[in-house]
């Protein structure tokens, strides 16, 4: 059996064990509490199986992804963002079957969108048409891809030279395609970064660096797992940082010179830290850590979810600037990211929730419009906001799903 078919089979079991767990894993949905308009909903192009990351809003289209088990799989498609009617199809993968996998952010700039695969394959379509721009086999990072204006950053590991194994960090011009490496790390020599994207921006100097943490094994010396916490200046190629690991190495963001996460490796604390010199700037608890639902910006606000066992799901309001809580309210577990539009918020799993972003209070409970014909289509972890014009664009596991906002 060959390696590429192995990891087919091993990939399609985890895929239907995760949709079963998922599908069967909400309580009853909370009946609704007033009207919630339905712009349009459209079928799935195969019943039964998820979305793998947030719709992308652009020009006149809303982009969704599809898991299926189709042998001839359609995993992107582009629907008129104001019709429902279909644009375009894109599956110009290295391999067939290969998904964008799942609940993955990926990187939008111009007309271009950058996304990575569960076979960390690394590809660019242009949004207005659907045609593959550039794709790059095994150099593509999860679970997100991250960029700083035309370039963006992906880890790749177990490569090979002749001279032996080794993982590296490399850089891509999304104008270009062109792909350089810009830091290698010999497994001889124990340096192993771990395939969680970093971070890529410009400090006050104006030279591009990366936020990075890598593990570090050497049994002979260290009997444990070294984590640090890596900064790198690309044009210096030298190490401008290097600490402890500061926060988790998923759902870390950044935001107006400043990094934010949990506190590595228990999440217990949401910290603040300031880009360029490292220094923590606040901290604050997170019991159960920020979730699978991020991080969130709405102005000078920062929204996060927790999923304590002990408080339950919260999703929590604070000020950016000092972490100081202005609120908490009733949230869900593993939600989709917060979005927000006209001093409200938005998230799902199970159930479309909204929140007044004053107070936290919840103004609206959406059960999914599918829920009666088939039990299993709940809200799908997967949320987008127009920013123009407020329109929500969400699915379950039969439709994708646009309305209207709450209060037109």
């Amino acid at each position: 059996m060959n390696i590429l078919y192995s990891k087919l089979i091993t990939f399609s079991f985890l895929l239907f064990l995760s949709a079963s767990c998922e599908k069967n894993s909400n309580k009853e949905p909370l009946p609704n509490t007033t009207n919630f308009e339905i712009e349009w909903q459209t079928l799935s192009p195969e019943e039964g199986y998820t979305f793998n990351f947030q719709p992308i809003i652009y020009n006149n289209v809303v982009i969704y992804s599809w898991h299926t088990t189709s042998p001839q799989v359609t995993p992107l498609i582009a629907y008129n963002k104001s019709t429902g009617e279909k644009e375009w199809e894109w599956s110009d993968f290295f391999y067939n079957p290969e998904y964008t996998g799942a609940k993955r952010i990926m990187y939008v700039y111009e007309n271009k969108l950058i996304f990575s695969t569960t076979y960390l394959n690394l590809y660019c379509v242009d949004m207005n048409t659907g045609e593959t721009l550039w794709r790059h086999e095994g150099k593509g990072s999860r679970p997100q891809v991250r960029g700083c204006e035309n370039f963006v950053l992906s880890t790749a590991s177990d490569l090979s030279d002749g001279n032996g194994l080794y993982s590296a960090i490399f850089l891509t011009d999304i104008n270009t395609g062109d792909i350089r490496e810009i830091k290698r790390f010999s497994m001889e020599n124990g340096y192993q970064p771990k395939l969680n994207t970093p971070l890529l921006y410009r400090n006050s100097i104006g030279e591009l660096v990366y936020f990075q943490t890598y593990t570090l094994y050497n049994s002979s010396l260290e009997p444990e797992t070294i984590v640090k916490t890596i900064a790198y200046n690309i044009d210096q190629e030298e190490i401008y940082f290097e600490n402890e690991a500061m926060i988790d190495d998923i759902g870390y963001e950044y935001n107006d010179h400043k990094i934010y996460g949990s506190t590595y490796p228990d999440g217990s604390e949401l910290v603040c830290i300031d880009a360029e010199t490292f220094e923590i700037l606040w901290e604050a608890d997170t019991p159960g850590g920020i979730g699978r639902s991020g991080i969130s910006f709405v102005s000078d606000n920062l929204i996060h979810g927790s999923e304590a066992l002990s408080t339950g799901n919260e999703v929590y309001c604070r000020d950016k600037n000092t972490g100081e809580l202005k609120w908490k309210s009733q949230g869900v577990a593993q939600s989709s990211r917060h979005g927000h539009y006209n001093a409200k918020i938005y998230f799902s799993n199970g159930n479309l929730f909204i929140l007044d972003l004053q107070n936290g209070n919840k103004l609206h409970t959406v059960v999914s419009p599918d829920y009666d014909a088939d039990e299993g289509a709940f809200f799908d972890r997967v949320l987008s906001i127009d920013p123009e014009t407020g329109r929500i664009y969400t699915a379950n596991y039969i439709s994708a799903l646009c309305y209207e906002p709450y209060g037109n």
